[in-house]
């Protein structure tokens, strides 16, 4: 393997860690970078009641590219936002829980008149502009590592030759 492939191959390490660490502090900012998350019904920590689609991200290099997943069944919902369809099994949880909880809210899922519900974007990993200047940090501070390493192996040779 050439030397300009193992470069590369360090760069897109280093950068999927300092892209996953950005897209993980979002959950703490409880926002998209600076766009902030429209804020879960019954307050608290928006989209971290179990913490279960924070710790489900995953990355991985695949070729020259960096790729984000998530095996959670509503994180691309949640990444994306859209409309969730109303089924009667939905409907009966709902009525379920407004017994069990007597939170009005529920009542009224269970009784909507509506076939769907409309989830907003709260949207967690893809690309914006803040993550500009951290990459490229991070892609400096590997080139730089790398350079130090190539000349320290390279002055070793060179010494090495003067001595034959």
């Amino acid at each position: 393997m050439n030397y300009i492939k193992i470069i590369e191959k360090k760069v897109l390490k280093d950068v999927r860690i300092k892209m996953a660490e950005e897209f993980d502090r979002n959950f703490e900012r409880q926002a998209f970078f600076n766009r902030r998350w429209k804020a879960s019904r019954g307050g608290g920590h928006t989209l971290l009641k179990t913490g279960r689609l924070r710790r489900s991200l995953l990355s991985r290099v695949e070729g020259n590219n960096i790729r984000f997943s998530s095996d959670a069944p509503y994180a691309k919902i949640h990444n994306k936002g859209g409309k969730i369809p109303i089924t009667p099994k939905m409907r009966r949880f709902f009525l379920f829980k407004f017994h069990s909880t007597k939170d009005t809210f529920y009542y009224n899922m269970s009784r909507h008149k509506a076939n769907k519900i409309t989830m907003p974007k709260r949207q967690f990993i893809g690309y914006h502009r803040a993550l500009d200047k951290p990459v490229n940090q991070t892609i400096e501070h590997v080139l730089d590592r790398e350079a130090k390493e190539l000349f320290k192996q390279n002055e070793e040779l060179f010494k090495r030759l003067r001595r034959h």
